[in-house]
């Protein structure tokens, strides 16, 4: 799985949880601040995340964030089964800062017609796909807003 936000994945009706982390997340990387290459996954799942480019950057709210060059910066979680649930919710704080044209994504997990992805189309509108073993079923939702955190 490639993201490029601090992200949380929760599958239904599953405790888990670090007492800040919410009961069934499988995946929360909340703050980058004093990791170096790594962001640490507090789910209890151990899907950790090795940063390739991206740069720490402290918000003026004081907010710790990941910069990406929209190019080649990104976040990778090895493959873990617990990450591909049949059911999910997915929740990314992301801002688009350029690229309009093509495709953009702070989210993708996928295979050959398997997985999921987040993405700012080529339109620049937002969407969500899931594989389904043979084609990938889109969502379009709102245009994206440049330089705005959504």
């Amino acid at each position: 799985m490639k993201i490029g936000s601090p992200i949380q994945f929760k599958r239904p009706n599953q405790a888990v949880g670090n007492g800040s982390t919410p009961p069934g997340c499988v995946l929360d990387l909340p703050n980058i601040r004093g990791q170096a290459n790594e962001l640490i996954d507090v789910s209890g799942f151990g899907n950790n995340g090795k940063i390739y480019g991206a740069t720490q950057k402290r918000l003026t709210s004081g907010i710790w964030t990941l910069s990406f060059d929209g190019v080649d910066d990104y976040v990778e979680v090895p493959y873990n089964a617990s990450l591909n649930p049949e059911t999910f919710t997915a929740t990314v704080w992301a801002r688009v800062k350029g690229g309009q044209g093509s495709y953009r994504s702070p989210v993708t997990s996928r295979g050959i017609f398997l997985g999921y992805i987040i993405y700012a189309n080529a339109n620049d509108l937002w969407n969500f796909m899931v594989g389904d073993g043979s084609t990938w079923p889109s969502i379009t939702g709102n245009p994206v807003n440049l330089d705005e955190w959504i």
